[in-house]
């Protein structure tokens, strides 16, 4: 028995086209999620806290405007134009909804309003710290860091108060043996902040490491108390132009709290933040204090 193919190929193109106009004259209950567009926000006024950006929509679409979901993304529409300072509430109905010509039926929103506090802006342009990561080749060390460039903070005037410096993201010092130059991205300081620009040249100077031993003169640091000796020997590491400028220091000893007595005690050192104290000889003296 021959077999007419083109009537059975056509057979079945005709189910199918009967089987898919079923389908696209359905009706469907469907949740997806949708992103928010604010619009018409006055320049003068910013979000103290990131507000919502998507919703999830429950809708009831034809199949028809369900493949047209595919292509065409709807979106939430807020109008800003009339909000106030302080906290908004702007609950959601359907003319927030900008469904891209698709015919859509509304059954709500998740969530149903939209809260968000205003704040009056404010700039301002704060210190930028630089960050480091990593370590200099061996024998080297990092004799200075600093930002050769500035930025403007913009944001809500309550967050600007708080802000005195911003930072960079960390410049990469790994196995370095020299100085360089490199631009590095600037953190905002709240989720809400703008930076203009959001980058800074950053100039990083690194040295070989130098050893120097110095006497550093003692002095008690409180009650009447008598020292064993006035100085001790201390030996500092640190990068060669901070080492060889190094004057000096003075190491205290701290009594205020001891009763009358005889004690051992290490002195207190303070030096610059990258000289190093590698030995102090000797590490303690004798403190009698009446």
């Amino acid at each position: 028995m021959r077999r007419n193919w083109g009537t059975i190929l056509l057979a079945v193109f005709l189910a199918f086209l009967l089987w898919f106009y079923a389908k696209t004259q359905r009706t469907y209950n469907i949740a997806i999620t949708v992103p928010v567009e604010y619009r018409g926000l006055s320049p003068e006024l910013a979000f103290v806290e990131p507000p919502d950006t998507e919703v999830l929509a429950e809708l009831t679409v034809k199949g028809g405007s369900l493949l047209g979901l595919i292509f065409l993304k709807p979106r939430i529409a807020v109008d800003l134009s009339r909000v106030r300072l302080g906290k908004n509430v702007i609950t959601l109905g359907p003319s927030n909804l900008d469904a891209r010509g698709l015919s859509l039926g509304i059954r709500g929103f998740k969530p149903p309003e939209l809260e968000f506090v205003l704040d009056t802006v404010a700039r301002k342009r704060p210190a930028v710290v630089p960050q480091l990561r990593g370590e200099p080749q061996k024998g080297y060390a990092v004799a200075g860091v600093r930002a050769l460039g500035s930025a403007v903070v913009e944001g809500p005037g309550t967050l600007m108060a708080q802000t005195r410096e911003i930072y960079t993201e960390p410049v990469n010092i790994e196995g370095r043996s020299s100085g360089f130059r490199a631009r590095a991205n600037l953190i905002p300081p709240f989720p809400t902040a703008r930076l203009f620009p959001n980058d800074v040249e950053v100039e990083v100077i690194i040295e070989p490491l130098s050893r120097k031993t110095i006497a550093v003169p003692l002095a008690p640091e409180g009650k009447r108390a008598r020292l064993s000796q006035d100085s001790v020997i201390l030996e500092i590491e640190g990068p060669a132009s901070l080492v060889s400028s190094f004057s000096g220091t003075v190491g205290k000893v701290k009594t205020d709290t001891l009763k009358p007595g005889v004690y051992r005690i290490s002195p207190d050192i303070r030096l610059p933040r990258d000289i190093k104290l590698t030995k102090m000889e000797p590490d303690k003296v004798e403190v009698r204090v009446w």
